[in-house]
């Protein structure tokens, strides 16, 4: 008979503990540096756990030193006394007299170059503000004239940083930030509510670097897609530029698929419902899926050059009252060089949110539009699982999102990712086969090798396959129930989001219905 394991089975051992097996038993070893039995004293009494043993009794303090240990975290700290200096440890300097010489010559130095950091810091500052401020470098009315040079760009229309103060009452609503600024609620004097947003940085402090800003703001106004953030206006004449979007009424994601569950995790459910929005169903999520899908395949092959967002992330899908997606937050965003645009690969520095990020940046510091599909793929894994894509209260080998999902589909438990939410929805067989689609084409885009993973525009094309794949079941069931009861002319069975059905008028059973 085998030897059995009993670590495997339910154990008393603490958490910081190792299970060891022994014949036909187990231990409970503590750490190295600790002691005790190692047991759980919420499950044994009168148990001992695993505590540090206090190092400063082991002699390992100069004799000159004073030793202070710390229960809670096992460190120790030799500290040298009586004028002497050094480590303070038996095996390293140990505590040796200190001549007042070195001390004077020590701090006259240190002095010395102290002043010089800051009188350097102090000139740089000034320079820089200068510079920032000087009409002959950063003339609004030329900016502006190179915007309204440049082929393509739509009419941009100017603000005085006066009115934009005024329309966000003195920035008093601050309704989020991302990688280029800081974003305000303001209303214009027609009534228009608009999204104002501050940079955080300067547009630098040359000609040549102030226009290549200009030329930033060129290619956002000549993006025209339904499905990305429409930019108004900018305001050129303060330090930092300032840049004007459309207003989105709805949120972001991100506010949709966690707010409530975050608030109902930690115990505080609110009864404010404007703060919390509704769950989405399956329809609205797959919906959302694609127009942002749409809008990223836009910024890949619909511009030229191509823009690459950067910060692909649930906070950056805004959300109108209809749920038409807005894509939002260029502000990381990479304009491809146009000698670049054949290798579509740019030398990039490490940007992004952790969770989103392409984890191929970390190897290769190379920006691809491979780098919004792996962010993009993580989108789909938040919007079927409802959960974070980083999040340190799950089991250690899933605290990755990705890696949580990677794991439980090869082992076949993809039910087990999806969003609780959605389980109704995932009764029916047409929205389970529609969700386990999406969720294979998310692991495709968040394929460890860029090369594996699909482009934009083919992402968009198998997320319209599946939808239609979806609506022609549906429709066919829809048929096949009204053949089967044989209703009325004035009657037809109204299919809703998720498999489910109007329920207008009952007939004899409870999960099918019929409306006008």
């Amino acid at each position: 008979m085998p030897d059995i394991n009993e670590c495997l089975k339910p154990n008393d051992c603490s958490r910081i503990a190792t299970c060891v097996n022994t014949d036909g038993s187990y231990e409970c070893k503590c750490p190295d540096k600790m002691e005790g039995d190692g047991k759980n004293p919420q499950l044994v009494p009168n148990v001992t756990n695993c505590i540090w043993i206090d190092q400063c009794n082991t002699g390992v303090c100069s004799p000159k030193a004073h030793c202070f240990f710390n229960t809670t975290s096992g460190d120790y700290n030799c500290t040298c006394q009586g004028g002497t200096s050094g480590d303070g440890l038996v095996n390293g300097t140990g505590c040796k007299e200190t001549s007042n010489l070195a001390i004077i010559i020590g701090v006259s130095v240190g002095g010395v170059v102290f002043i010089i950091i800051n009188s350097i810091l102090l000139w740089c500052f000034v320079r820089r503000r200068r510079l920032a401020f000087d009409p002959a470098i950063f003339s609004q009315q030329e900016l502006l004239n190179e915007i309204e040079n440049k082929e393509g760009a739509k009419f941009c229309k100017t603000f005085t940083f006066n009115e934009l103060r005024e329309a966000t009452k003195d920035f008093s609503v601050e309704l989020g930030s991302g990688g280029f600024g800081t974003v305000f609620e303001g209303t214009l004097p027609d009534g228009t509510k608009v999204a104002v947003k501050k940079a955080k940085h300067g547009m630098g402090e040359t000609r040549s670097e102030a226009k290549q800003f200009v030329n930033e703001i060129v290619i956002l106004l000549q993006l025209n897609h339904r499905n990305l953030v429409n930019l108004l206006g900018c305001c050129l004449e303060t330090r930092v530029p300032v840049l004007v979007y459309e207003f989105v009424s709805n949120g972001n994601l991100d506010e949709h698929i966690q707010m409530k569950r975050a608030t109902e995790a930690e115990g505080e459910a609110d009864d404010t419902s404007d703060l919390c929005h509704p769950p989405l169903n399956w329809t609205l999520r797959l919906k959302i899926a694609i127009e942002t899908a749409e809008g990223l395949s836009y910024l890949h092959w619909g511009t030229s050059p191509p823009v690459y967002h950067r910060d692909v992330k649930c906070a950056n899908i805004l959300l109108d009252n209809a749920y038409n997606v807005k894509v939002a937050d260029f502000g990381l965003s990479k304009l491809v060089p146009p000698e670049d645009t054949a290798a579509y690969a740019v030398p990039t520095a490490i940007q992004g949110t952790p969770g989103y990020m392409d984890p191929g940046l970390l190897d290769q510091y190379e920006l691809t539009d491979k780098s919004d599909v792996y962010s993009y793929g993580v989108l789909l894994l938040v919007i079927l699982t409802g959960q974070r894509p980083v999040d340190l209260r799950r089991q250690p080998r899933d605290q990755n999102l990705v890696n949580r999902c990677n794991r439980l589909m090869t082992q076949g438990l993809f039910a087990d990712i999806i969003d609780p939410i959605l389980s109704e929805a995932a009764e029916s067989p047409y929205t389970l086969e529609a969700m386990d689609a999406v969720a294979k084409l998310a692991m495709k885009c968040v394929s460890r090798d860029g090369h594996d993973r699909p482009t934009m525009k083919e992402v968009v094309s198998e997320l319209h396959t599946i939808h239609r794949k979806t609506q022609t079941s549906v429709s066919k069931m829809v048929k096949s129930l009204e053949e089967k009861f044989n209703f009325s002319e004035e009657y037809t069975l109204v299919p809703l989001a998720d498999g489910q059905w109007h329920k207008s008028y009952d007939i004899s059973t409870s999960i099918y219905a019929v409306g006008r």
